[in-house]
């Protein structure tokens, strides 16, 4: 137990904390601005429309490929085991 304390009065004392903090602060508010985009291509179909125009666009005559591969199967019985 009093390692524990020491451990953590050093990372207090050494002001990682105040990192912790903002670092909790940004993903906070990346998640929120990640919802708010999902919200927004799923009502408003203007937008959809342009996103996809755009990601036409970067593509520039290229095929793109996924990183996750089509045959993969979801390990959706993860929690019954």
């Amino acid at each position: 137990m009093v390692e524990w304390l020491v451990d953590w009065l050093v990372v207090v004392g050494s002001g990682w904390l105040r990192f912790v903090v903002v670092g909790h602060k940004s993903l906070i508010f990346a998640s929120k601005i990640m919802t708010t985009s999902v919200i927004d291509l799923l009502t408003r179909p203007d937008v959809l429309e342009k996103a996809r125009e755009e990601f036409i666009k970067r593509l520039q005559g290229r095929v793109y490929v996924p990183p996750i591969p089509s045959d993969l199967k979801l390990p959706l019985d993860i929690w019954t085991k």
